[in-house]
């Protein structure tokens, strides 16, 4: 994996040692952008979950088990991470803390995957087949998750994001082929003006 600034200044830095036959994707940075949590694929065809920290340069193992582990995301407060692991024989969603180590929580009871953080850390939200569910949790002083309850149901690929208001953003898996297709010019503009900078 690499970096760079996003402007595309400065030099681009490797950021992990090349892994032959290995694949390894990026997937959460902690509030304070010291630490990056990112999926790797192992030996044996599973995937763990590593942690490259700007501290040192270099990547730690943070959760490593016969199981899959993969799509973690840190909460806001950057004190707990969601994940999905086939530990029970199927995707479920868990929680536990960051760094860690430390136990695991269980969120999705039926079957789980996609964790996202709301914003404000009070809810976790993830996918269950076709259906969006969210987990109202609490974080302090431990880790407590309620029962998840349906939003929404739909044909969605696989990543998607939360907004601060609650919305949710979302690629339609269109079974058909696009017939047309919506430009929108000068959108930077439109966002400028409706988002005024500080």
């Amino acid at each position: 994996m690499f970096w760079q600034a996003a402007d595309g200044t400065g030099h681009v830095e490797r950021l992990t040692p090349d892994v032959p036959s290995s694949l390894m994707w990026p997937e959460s940075w902690s509030p304070d952008g010291r630490q990056l949590v990112y999926s790797q694929y192992n030996a044996s065809g599973d995937t763990d979950l590593w942690v490259w920290s700007a501290a040192d340069h270099r990547p730690h193992t943070l959760l490593q088990t016969p199981a899959s582990e993969s799509d973690a995301r840190i909460s806001p407060d950057g004190r707990w991470m969601a994940y999905q692991s086939d530990q029970s024989g199927r995707f479920d969603v868990y929680v536990q803390a960051f760094p860690g180590p430390s136990r695991s929580w269980p969120v999705s009871p039926d079957g789980g995957t996609n964790p996202v953080w709301s914003r404000n850390g009070r809810e976790l939200f993830y996918r269950n087949g076709n259906m969006m569910m969210a987990v109202d949790v609490v974080t302090t002083p431990t880790f407590a998750a309620g029962w998840p309850k349906r939003l929404f149901e739909g044909s969605y690929l696989q990543y998607y994001d939360v907004a601060r208001d609650g919305r949710f953003l979302m690629i339609k898996d269109e079974p058909e082929p696009l017939t047309h297709l919506i430009l929108v010019q000068n959108w930077l503009e439109e966002l400028k003006r409706r988002v005024p900078t500080p």
